[in-house]
């Protein structure tokens, strides 16, 4: 599995902005220029901890809640000789079509609801970008949440013993 690019949309700070990935990425820029904000969007699409409280109206784009936000990530396939890869083709099973089965999309978009002063996020993945399907939920958690692990660590806590503690969660190959 291969992260190929993110595409962020009406999100915070982006009104349109779409950024080539590769699995090592560094971020660096001068301060309030989006650095967070981008993370924040990527995590907002594979975290359902941030996902559940829903897009407040500071999250569209110069706060327009007439705007949808969208939120999308596509990962390369194609190696499915990897462990990464086969683990995502195992989970998300027929959301994969022929036409493309190298590529994959994760999704989410949010519209705001006046009357509830807040955006649901509703996720989407598939191989074809215009034919994504709605990911399946139980509940609160989605296939997608059994997917993928976010561990976020704060930046100002002590990341030595951070880690430490942490060591096993982050390293843990069975899936």
């Amino acid at each position: 599995m291969e992260l190929k690019k993110l595409i962020v949309k009406n999100f915070r700070n982006f009104g349109n902005v779409e950024i080539q990935l590769t699995n090592q990425n560094v971020i660096f820029g001068m301060n309030d220029v989006g650095k967070t904000n981008l993370l924040y969007a990527l995590r907002f699409l594979l975290d359902r901890q941030i996902r559940k409280d829903g897009f407040r109206d500071s999250d569209f784009f110069q706060k327009d809640t007439n705007l949808e936000i969208e939120i999308t990530l596509e990962i390369d396939l194609s190696n499915n000789e990897n462990k990464d890869s086969q683990h995502v083709i195992s989970k998300v099973r027929g959301s994969r079509k022929q036409q493309d089965l190298e590529k994959f999309y994760i999704q989410v978009k949010g519209i705001y609801d006046e009357s509830e002063y807040f955006g649901a996020p509703t996720l989407y993945w598939g191989s074809v970008f215009e034919e994504l399907e709605e990911v399946p939920q139980t509940g609160l958690i989605s296939d997608l949440d059994r997917l993928f692990k976010v561990v976020y660590i704060d930046p100002i806590i002590n990341l030595e013993n951070t880690f430490s503690r942490n060591r096993k969660k982050l390293f843990d190959q069975r899936r």
